[in-house]
């Protein structure tokens, strides 16, 4: 299974690896062409009018003069590996660098990042530093996003080749590319929700933070993890309960797509809402991996499993669809998962709010969040 991310405007300084020269192949050469006539329009930008390349790039007046300098010398600079090279809220999340060997040999593989210099690069290609947005302009080029369309619809279908597909890019780089007929069944799009407010007046949906540090500690325990999943959406249930998140299936009859959030959105005995469907507090089901939903009715369970802990491990209560609410498609399903009653402790340095807060015993009304 591939993983599909975006890169991070924070990036790290130097390297020892080779320039990536003019035409950079990586481990992409169709991509070569396209990443040629980038790299030559940011060079001859940086020199004809360094300050519209900075406006068009939407680089801060403070950042300005080093990435136009960065993005000048790209051909000629110091190289080190992307999942090194990218130091964003994500890529702390995953943190590399406190990988197994075996997990770090993944994670070179499988995470395939969009750019928008290079159009794609995987974990372990080796890029200089630049700043180059999806959402930029480069003088004599055009948009950034729209330079790559062509070049990435050709390519990427050979890149993933049979393999299915996590898609946890940004709205930015998702109009990169969009996959295309039978790559559809194969590419999961997944957004992250966090809860915002409170009391009676939380509500759940897209928190920038949050979502990076969530999708970097989802690809973490995926690349780390020794189950392999063929299905991704079977993969991100066994991410969500590692997590203690919750997984709702969102996919249409065009597209897969599923949202992570916060396990008490929906706590037992209240309502609440979750992006735009409305989710109703359901029997419990104590001791189940996960629960399943269409229509109301409750499925066996996919993944065939249960839970080694028992139901004392798990707190009761689970959500389920509310048709009358929010009209589903015929095939639309709802996944669950219940919350565990354990403290979540800190991961790879990411402090989880709520973690240090002590809870009733048996209280499933507040799930740990990354914050």
């Amino acid at each position: 299974m591939l993983l599909l991310l975006p890169p991070s405007e924070v990036k790290t300084s130097g390297g020892t690896g080779p320039p990536v020269g003019r035409r950079p192949r990586l481990s992409t050469p169709g991509l070569a062409s396209a990443r040629g006539d980038l790299v030559a329009a940011l060079r001859q930008a940086a020199r004809s009018d360094p300050d519209g390349l900075a406006a068009g790039l939407r680089v801060p007046p403070g950042l300005a003069r080093a990435a136009v300098r960065a993005n000048a010398s790209v051909a000629t600079a110091p190289t080190r590996a992307a999942l090194d090279r990218y130091a964003g809220v994500l890529y702390a999340a995953l943190d590399v660098r406190t990988l197994t060997a075996a997990g770090r040999r993944r994670a070179d593989v499988e995470i395939l990042v969009l750019s928008g210099l290079w159009g794609v690069v995987r974990g372990g290609d080796h890029v200089p530093d630049y700043r180059v947005p999806a959402s930029g302009l480069v003088q004599g080029l055009g948009g950034v996003s729209a330079h790559w369309r062509r070049p990435l619809a050709d390519v990427l279908p050979e890149v993933v080749g049979n393999d299915a597909v996590l898609d946890l890019r940004s709205t930015d780089y998702g109009a990169m590319w969009r996959p295309a007929g039978d790559l559809r069944d194969r590419v999961v799009a997944v957004r992250v929700l966090a809860e915002r407010g409170i009391g009676d007046r939380r509500t759940v949906g897209p928190v920038s933070f949050h979502a990076k540090t969530v999708k970097g500690l989802v690809v973490r325990h995926l690349v780390s993890a020794r189950t392999r999943h063929p299905d991704p959406m079977a993969a991100l249930a066994d991410a969500a309960t590692a997590l203690d998140l919750r997984l709702v299936d969102t996919s249409t009859a065009t597209a897969r797509s599923a949202d992570l959030g916060p396990l008490h959105a929906a706590a037992p005995g209240a309502s609440g809402t979750v992006g735009s469907r409305r989710e109703q507090p359901g029997a419990a089901a104590a001791g189940d991996l996960y629960q399943v939903a269409r229509h109301g009715q409750p499925l066996a369970d996919p993944a065939g499993s249960r839970s080694s802990r028992g139901a004392a491990g798990w707190a009761a209560g689970h959500a389920r669809a509310a048709d009358a609410a929010a009209p589903r498609a015929a095939h639309g399903r709802c996944l669950v998962l219940p919350r565990r009653l354990r403290a979540v402790r800190p991961r790879h340095g990411v402090r989880r709010a709520g973690a240090a807060r002590a809870r009733p015993p048996g209280d499933p009304s507040t799930a740990a969040w990354p914050s």
